[in-house]
């Protein structure tokens, strides 16, 4: 009832999970049609979450996925992800603990033991709230910065800062492709490796690429017709590149440099 009270008088209300396409949605689901009772969360498309009529859905489970080599973290548990970020969970039971409990109420009543369940459920709410500000990351991924300066450092590193448009909470670095991102609570620096031929640039569609060894670069499939095929092999993702200068015209045209930074940043696979 309450739901369908906010639904009825809240434009773009967003229900947001951890898992919970996966595991709590479903099974709420489930849970309700055992007690032959109408399911309040029909209006849900879990799987087209941004084109929804009604309750929106954001799975933050999902959504962190795609950095899952960015967090320093065993696993993306929630408990995991939380007690990184700083949150101290209670001594509420958990798994087969957790279990064992609710059998127990269901038996006894005990209000003690009910107490102990919603202090569970308080914990990963809290914990939830806790990870909404990792969402910063990938819109800073996805473009939601500004590139305050390029500068070529020693002669062998390309060197940009970046300022986040959204706050970012924690100190972070990854990486690869000779390329690496540091953030700290000042702001972000990538840096990648200037070689002696220039900067790699890496293309996108790999499958529509091949890799010349004796050349060093990638060439469109569609003129291999005029190559030996004993001189080219089918490009893979850390081989699909050309070559070219970073010359005084990239280091000033801040929108080269922007798409050579969000090249980067999907060779990482932080980009959706």
């Amino acid at each position: 009832k309450w739901l369908r009270t906010r639904l009825s008088h809240t434009d773009n209300l967003r229900l947001i999970t951890y898992n919970g396409h996966t595991f709590d949605l479903p099974f709420l689901k489930t849970r309700y049609a055992q007690c032959d009772l109408e399911y309040p969360l029909d209006t849900l498309d879990t799987q087209n979450p941004q084109n929804i009529s009604g309750l929106q859905t954001l799975d933050l489970y999902r959504e962190f996925l795609p950095l899952k080599a960015l967090w320093p973290t065993a696993n993306m548990k929630l408990k995991s992800m939380s007690k990184w970020l700083g949150y101290h969970y209670s001594d509420a039971p958990e798994g087969r603990r957790l279990i064992k409990a609710y059998h127990e109420y269901i038996k006894t009543k005990d209000p003690e033991i009910l107490n102990l369940l919603f202090l569970h459920n308080a914990d990963d709410l809290r914990a939830l709230y806790t990870l909404l500000p990792l969402y910063n990351y990938l819109l800073f991924f996805n473009g939601a910065y500004t590139i305050v300066s390029a500068d070529i450092v020693n002669d062998s590193t390309l060197q940009f800062c970046l300022k986040p448009a959204d706050f970012l909470p924690v100190s972070l670095s990854y990486e690869a492709f000779d390329s690496r991102i540091t953030f700290s609570p000042s702001g972000a620096f990538l840096q990648t490796r200037i070689h002696p031929r220039g900067l790699r640039y890496y293309y996108a569609d790999v499958k529509n690429y091949v890799y010349l060894p004796d050349e060093d670069y990638a060439l469109h499939k569609s003129m291999t017709a005029y190559i030996d095929k004993s001189h080219w092999q089918k490009a893979r993702i850390e081989n699909c590149y050309t070559w070219f200068s970073p010359d005084e015209a990239f280091l000033s045209q801040p929108e080269h440099q922007r798409e050579y930074v969000q090249m980067i940043f999907r060779l990482f696979g932080f980009v959706r």
